[in-house]
């Protein structure tokens, strides 16, 4: 498969959260498919979006064995360790998709397509939409 295939794939498993007591679609399974499509180029900042894919894997597939009664964004307080560690995972999600945006537009610039512009719109409404979403009152 093509890089952007594969992409799509692994984005589509980091998006979609179906549980039913675990993550049938687990998010790892996500961030290793785009680690391989990672590891297949040779431009820059590939290996930078491999490691942020395998440090993102290792972050989701030590949450999917939290146990979460409730959501997270209700608990009081949280240590400031666990701030910088949110603020770590947050960084390296934003090098991820720049990553992703800038490997597929040099392998792409040939072409003049747009489909990294397309992408990286729908990535930041995704992210808008995601965070915006748990700051949202529930009644």
């Amino acid at each position: 498969m093509n890089f952007h295939k594969l992409i799509l794939i692994g984005i589509l498993f980091i998006f979609f959260d179906f549980n039913i007591g675990i993550d049938l679609v687990p998010d790892f399974v996500g961030f290793l498919i785009v680690a391989y499509a990672f590891s297949k180029q040779n431009v820059p900042y590939a290996t930078l979006g491999l490691s942020c894919s395998l440090l993102l894997m290792l972050f989701s597939f030590i949450e999917m064995f939290q146990v979460q009664t409730q959501p997270f964004y209700y608990c009081g307080s949280i240590d400031l360790w666990m701030q910088f560690v949110f603020i770590a995972i947050g960084l390296i999600n934003i090098l991820f998709f720049a990553c992703i945006f800038y490997v597929s537009n040099k392998m792409l610039k040939i072409e003049n397509s747009i489909f990294p512009k397309v992408f990286i719109g729908a990535q930041i409404l995704f992210e808008l939409f995601n965070k915006l979403g748990l700051h949202l009152p529930f009644q």
